[in-house]
């Protein structure tokens, strides 16, 4: 928010003091906004927050001393103009000295001053200051802080860059591996295909060679068939020119069985060659067919499976293959890279991450010291307080005396010198002789004049002195109203942090429950009112100082409800084990938020059934792993989370102690058997 040169942010970091965490925002109702928002999430963002409204920060034209020893701090720091109201509301009141004397004269004009060590004077008069370390400067810190928040915020942009490369990376290898298993899919496919339709070719070859030889087979059987028809025919031919002839009465009568049987023969002849041209009418038809799909459909076939094969071939498909690995390889390659650039990235955050962390505690650390000085600089204010009473006796006893040395009236200067030398004796007689004769002079007032000048020096002391009473008080009320916010704070923190580990322990212990404490506050309006009445009755003055917010608080009260259909009520409602709950509870909460070593509890669980005697026994021994705890009981319930035990013994009015072993301790509680 600002900046300034490296040989004031010590004097800067001191005179800001804890005003370097107030937040700035544009409006008041920005701020109340944001109060809000805190207040819905106190577990996530406890204790209070100090904003700071632009539009309610008016600039003041101050008039500062005219000294080159003292200039105003606000002149060394650099910032953006519309700015001005809030830095002068932080440091346009402190001036920066050469030196503490100039520091300790110029704050007497109503301003607070600083040098450049670091060492500081109040405008009512109280010094601070010793040695600061530069290197744990808040200043520097919260600017390291806010470097380191930038870097992690630009590690965090380019991890997210990176990641984005990283899912298009992923994007692109996905793709590409679903056009892979594609086209491993389509390869496959086309393969089993190619056997497919080889396994096809193979087998129509087969039938096509089978189709050629039965054919050649029915040709050569027609061919004979030819033969012997001719053969028939011309056999015919001449047999019947022989029976045309007019020789048949000339023949024998073993020329004419002959005849008959020839003309037998003849007609069988006829039938078988009927019969041999109707089978070689099926086969030439048949030919015919086969030869048409044979042209028509295997060759077409033949040649569409001679493309496919063409068209896939496996050189291609291998080549295919190696490509699409060769980009898988390179895909992998980028990937791993990525990856490795992405784990340096992590890294980084890792180490940006202890950085931060590391830093914060040394801010904790800081503001815990800051918190010591604190308390060392009141210790110191409390010595002061008690010295200067201390001095105002002295000087009040030196008044006195010199009140008694001035009622003696004016005496010549001689007089101080002309006795010195007596012996006492005389100064006696000679008192003696003196007051006998002013006993003439009783009835006049012969200190008069110098009554006067007394009490006329004396009125003008106490002025001045009421006048530094009033300053005095001053500060010392803006003193308490600090005092009275930080312990505000710290008990507002306290409630919170007590309050959300009361409704966590209660959630555990009673899940079917809920609880909560809730802070009891009193009408500002009324306590104002009362103030006023008994304020202006008593002294008849109205007191200016505004109410502690600690007054305003009347204690805290519990609500629980133990059923998740049931309404909210407050401890006299409860019964006797459920207020030993709540009580339990609460001891439970107080112990996460500030933890003590060891813990005993005296038979906490009689007057609980045993669910919840389990639900307390099972808490016991969760935390029992940073702290101790030492229980009496006569219920099996606590047992089953304890490491040791012992058995108490009472005989002839003497208590022995003596450990036990699990079992001898659930006999004992569970049916009264003594452990030997």
């Amino acid at each position: 928010m600002f900046t300034c040169d490296e040989r004031f942010e010590t004097a800067a970091g001191v005179a800001a003091g804890s005003s370097v965490f107030n937040v700035v925002v544009d409006s008041l109702e920005t701020g109340q906004r944001l109060a809000t928002v805190m207040t819905a999430n106190s577990s996530r963002y406890p204790g209070q927050m100090t904003c700071l409204p632009l539009n309610n920060m008016r600039p003041k034209q101050l008039k500062y001393p005219d000294s080159d020893d003292a200039r105003p701090l606000i002149d060394r720091l650099q910032f953006d103009k519309k700015l001005t109201g809030v830095m002068q509301h932080v440091f346009g009141n402190t001036l920066i000295c050469r030196t503490l004397d100039v520091a300790v004269r110029v704050a007497k004009s109503g301003f607070n001053c600083v040098t450049l060590e670091g060492d500081q004077v109040s405008k009512q008069g109280g010094m601070s200051g010793g040695y600061h370390d530069k290197r744990q400067n808040r200043l520097k810190l919260q600017s390291n802080i806010t470097a380191k928040h930038q870097e992690f915020a630009e590690a965090d942009e380019k991890l997210s860059d990176v990641k984005n490369q990283l899912n298009a990376v992923d994007t692109k290898l996905t793709r590409a591996l679903q056009e892979l298993s594609g086209m491993e899919t389509q390869q496959a496919r086309h393969r089993d295909d190619y056997e497919a339709q080889k396994s096809d070719i193979k087998a129509l070859a087969k039938e096509q060679s089978s189709v050629a030889r039965a054919i050649k087979e029915k040709e050569k059987m027609l061919y004979d068939v030819h033969s012997r028809i001719k053969a028939n025919q011309s056999k015919k031919d001449s047999l019947l020119a022989e029976m045309n002839s007019e020789l048949q009465s000339q023949l024998a009568e073993d020329e004419r069985q002959l005849l008959v049987r020839l003309e037998v023969e003849i007609e069988e002849c006829q039938s078988q060659l009927k019969e041999y041209i109707s089978i070689k009418g099926e086969l030439e038809k048949k030919k015919r067919t086969l030869e048409s799909l044979l042209e028509e459909d295997l060759n077409r076939r033949r040649e569409q499976l001679q493309q496919v094969v063409d068209d896939v071939s496996v050189a291609q498909q291998v080549r295919d293959v190696d490509l699409l690995k060769h980009e898988d390889e390179q895909l992998e390659s980028l990937t791993s890279d990525l990856k490795e650039q992405l784990a340096r990235l992590r890294e980084s955050e890792d180490s940006l991450t202890k950085k931060i962390a590391y830093l914060s505690k040394s801010l904790e650390k800081k503001r815990q010291e800051e918190s010591d000085l604190e308390a060392e600089i009141q210790e110191r204010q409390k010595q002061f307080d008690k010295r200067a009473s201390k001095r105002a006796a002295l000087l009040a006893k030196e008044q006195e005396h010199v009140k008694k040395i001035r009622q003696l009236g004016s005496l010549p200067a001689e007089a101080f010198d002309k006795y010195v030398r007596e012996p006492l004796r005389n100064l006696v007689k000679l008192l003696q002789t003196t007051n006998a004769g002013l006993k003439k002079y009783s009835h006049v007032n012969q200190r008069a004049l110098d009554q006067f000048q007394t009490f006329s020096e004396q009125q003008e002391k106490l002025r001045e002195r009421c006048k530094e009473m009033d300053e005095s008080l001053e500060s010392i009320n803006e003193l308490l109203d600090t005092l009275e916010h930080r312990k505000y704070e710290q008990v507002d923190l306290t409630f919170r942090q007590v309050a959300k580990y009361f409704e966590e322990v209660f959630k555990e212990l009673v899940p079917e429950g809920n609880g909560r404490l809730v802070m009891h506050r009193r009408d500002p309006a009324a306590v104002m009112a009362s103030q006023s009445e008994s304020s202006v009755g008593s002294s008849g003055i109205l007191s200016q100082r505004a109410i502690p917010e600690t007054e305003l608080l009347i204690g805290v009260a519990i609500q629980v409800t133990f059923g998740e259909t049931e309404s909210m009520r407050d401890m006299q409602q409860l019964s006797g084990g459920q207020k030993s709950l709540v009580a339990l509870a609460l001891i439970f909460a107080i112990q996460r938020c500030d933890p003590a070593p060891f813990y005993l509890f005296d038979e906490v669980d009689a007057a609980l059934d045993p669910k919840h005697r389990s639900a307390v026994g099972a808490m016991i021994g969760r935390l029992s792993e940073n702290a101790q705890f030492i229980t009496t009981t006569f219920c099996p319930e606590l047992l089953d989370s304890a490491h040791c035990f012992y058995g108490v013994r009472y005989a002839n009015k003497i208590s022995t102690i003596h450990p036990v072993e699990k079992e001898g301790a659930y006999d004992f509680v569970q049916e009264g058997i003594v452990p030997s």
